[in-house]
């Protein structure tokens, strides 16, 4: 279970593309509870293109591929709530 969570809370970390005229990905947390059932967002960050691929590397470390041909490698910084493109 990650630090700073209830252990009475169901939790899972979703990655979302948000599909607007500036690309984005983002990260948003769900934790079902009795109280809410709805997805919170966490962090996002702005891409070059569309997305065609993503990948974890583990909990805090993604590559995102795009289609003008670049690759990212992005990183979650949990502390700060920042997906940081490295």
């Amino acid at each position: 279970m990650h630090e700073g969570y209830s252990a009475m809370m169901v939790h899972v970390l979703v990655l979302f593309l948000l599909l607007q005229s500036q690309n984005s990905v983002s990260l948003w947390e769900y934790r079902h509870t009795e109280s809410s059932n709805e997805p919170q967002l966490i962090c996002e960050a702005t891409v070059p293109s569309d997305v065609t691929d993503l990948s974890f590397l583990d909990e805090r470390r993604l590559v995102a591929s795009f289609s003008n041909g670049c690759v990212a490698l992005f990183k979650y910084q949990r502390m700060r709530k920042v997906l940081l493109n490295m």
